[in-house]
């Protein structure tokens, strides 16, 4: 699945032609290549949509809780997320944000391992966490700057507003809601689109925009509507 987007930067000029992305092949000739780890935060999202498959990245963010994208589990008449040791949990969908592209899962056994929030500044070197073949994959990458994007929600809405970072990084299909990390290991960001042009950008949405659904979450969550299917 592929839906295209178009996102304005606030402090510059220029549109960005994004779409809808996968996991993170190269960042950069000075960069090395990924490497496979073992982080238990990372975990792969399963779902049926419409009939249709449907697949990305979630990272625990607390005890039995994932953050993945909106247009993941948009439409999605079951969840499963799945840990590098091949076991599969069932979730269900506590908070989606078509606006900031993020959605919430809960299930119980769905791991302890979660990470902290942080945050990005230009030219800081991050790692990308996602999984391939099953496994977590780490890969380096480079922040380009954090930008403020208005544009289009995931149904093409105009209106959307999200804090963002744009990465420099190749990206496939297949990994949506790869955790973007610090050097600390803190999560700053959950990749969600690409640029059109072919010049190795990709784009995350900030943590800070985690941290607010977070916020917004109840003390004893309950399974919200989802959406369409895209």
């Amino acid at each position: 699945m592929r839906l295209w987007r178009r996102w304005r930067p606030l402090t510059a000029g220029a549109v960005v032609a994004s779409a809808l992305i996968g996991s993170i092949a190269s960042c950069g000739d000075d960069l090395p290549d990924g490497e496979q780890t073992s982080d238990p935060a990372v975990v792969a999202v399963e779902g049926v949509a419409c009939a249709h498959e449907t697949m990305g990245v979630g990272i625990v963010v607390a005890p039995g809780l994932v953050v993945t994208n909106a247009h993941v589990v948009a439409g999605a008449e079951e969840l499963n997320t799945r840990s590098g040791d091949g076991g599969g949990t069932p979730v269900q969908v506590v908070a989606f944000d078509p606006i900031t592209d993020l959605a919430l899962l809960a299930g119980v056994g769905v791991g302890e391992a979660s990470v902290r929030l942080g945050s990005a500044r230009a030219a800081d070197l991050v790692r990308v966490d996602t999984i391939v073949d099953g496994a977590p994959v780490s890969s380096p990458a480079r922040v380009v700057r954090p930008i403020v994007a208005v544009g289009e929600d995931i149904y093409r809405r105009d209106g959307a507003r999200r804090r963002v970072l744009e990465l420099d990084a190749e990206v496939v299909e297949g990994d949506s809601g790869a955790g973007v990390f610090d050097s600390g290991g803190a999560l700053v960001g959950v990749l969600f689109a690409r640029s059109s042009s072919g010049q190795g950008r990709a784009y995350a949405v900030a943590a800070s925009e985690v941290e607010a659904l977070l916020a917004g979450l109840g003390p004893d969550p309950t399974p919200v509507e989802v959406g369409p299917c895209l």
